[in-house]
């Protein structure tokens, strides 16, 4: 039901953001695409409770406040669920990154 819940919410998105139906100029269209699929990634992450080890509650809390930023329209909720996401998976990405580990 984790990795579920994305699915669920997918639809809602269209609701609230037709650039994701392509109506809108090209660059809006761009911007709620890439807010949508990183919102959706960062819900998956928070619910699931792993990226590239275990997740401790903090962390998940704060990357599901970021899915709720980057999944509500806006360019001031988009720059905060980014920066919000960035500071969470950055460093665990970097380390992995050092110690060797696979891309993903």
């Amino acid at each position: 039901w984790k990795i579920g819940l994305s699915g669920y919410i997918l639809p809602f998105m269209f609701i609230v953001s037709p650039e994701l139906l392509m109506m809108g100029n090209v660059m809006s269209v761009i911007l709620a695409t890439v807010s949508g699929v990183m919102g959706i990634y960062a819900l998956s992450v928070a619910l699931e409770g792993y990226y590239k080890g275990d997740l401790n509650i903090v962390f998940r809390v704060i990357l599901f406040a970021a899915a709720c930023c980057l999944l509500y329209p806006g360019y001031i909720t988009d720059i905060a669920g980014y920066a919000a996401f960035a500071a969470v998976l950055f460093p665990r990405w970097w380390k992995a990154r050092q110690a060797g580990k696979p891309a993903m």
